[in-house]
């Protein structure tokens, strides 16, 4: 195989470079979606896994087919509600995420190309994080709703609603800060209210009971509020071990009737 030896200067990088590797070769086959632009910053040429990928999308911006999109300004893009809003320096290149309409997600890589007569190419990577997006935002909403100011009710008493599907993933994460919030405020009681979850069915039992026994663990007592009569008949046998109020009022009764607190007038 006939090389060339790749001067220091030419290219950020060491080694030998096959003749017969040239640059398209080189981007057909990196597995990420690839655009370049020329020196308007109009899109001149597109991946294979650029077309598949944001073939499905470009209605979302007026065009029919990846073919359409040979030609148009990136600024025909970046002009949609929900595409990346920040001015962009093409000349120094960037790196950030843009997301589209919530169905992708990408990290953005801008790189400027110089080629002859002065002029500048240049090669957009975009490296799909769609799935890892939704769990950041999945997890920024769980956590949203656990640190809401109305969580601490009391001293050493804390109420927590568990709404939605819990999933494997859900309830590990839901453990997890939980566990954390019950150390943070120094928890004596915690109280899960669970009638707002859309399914209720054993398994959704056997993570509730696995997330109260690690707060036991930490001395933490757990009362559940709200269970519901599809809950109570689908859960799995662990459910007979939960200490269930009705309500979170009747909770807090119980618990302060434990220390001797007594409440004058009207509850």
């Amino acid at each position: 195989m006939t090389e060339r030896q790749l001067k220091v200067g030419d290219f950020m990088g060491i080694g030998r470079l096959p003749d017969q590797l040239s640059a398209l070769t080189v981007l057909k086959h990196i597995k990420e979606t690839i655009i370049i632009l020329d020196d308007s910053q109009n899109i001149i040429w597109m991946n294979d896994i650029a077309c598949n990928t944001l073939d499905s999308m470009l209605q979302l911006y007026g065009l029919n087919s990846v073919e359409e999109a040979v030609g148009k300004s990136i600024d025909h893009f970046r002009s949609i509600k929900d595409h990346n809003p920040h001015a962009i320096d093409f000349q120094s290149g960037f790196r950030s995420r843009v997301t589209i309409q919530d169905r992708y997600t990408a990290e953005a890589i801008i790189s400027p190309v110089p080629v002859p007569d002065n002029k500048v190419l240049y090669i957009i990577i975009l490296v799909d994080v769609t799935s890892h997006a939704q769990e950041e935002e999945e997890r920024s909403e769980l956590l949203a709703s656990l640190t809401t100011p109305h969580l601490k009710i009391w001293d050493g008493i804390l109420a927590i609603p568990i709404t939605g599907l819990l999933t494997d993933e859900r309830a590990e994460k839901l453990k997890e800060v939980v566990l954390y919030i019950a150390l943070k405020e120094k928890a004596d009681y915690l109280l899960f209210n669970v009638s707002a979850l859309s399914k209720t069915d054993d398994r959704t039992s056997f993570y509730l009971t696995q997330i109260s026994d690690a707060l036991r663990l930490m001395g933490v007592n757990v009362y559940f509020v709200g269970v519901s009569p599809q809950l109570a008949m689908n859960a799995s046998a662990s459910i007979a071990e939960w200490r269930t109020f009705q309500t979170a009022k009747d909770a807090l009764l119980y618990i302060m009737d434990l220390h001797g607190v007594k409440i004058t007038g009207n509850a």
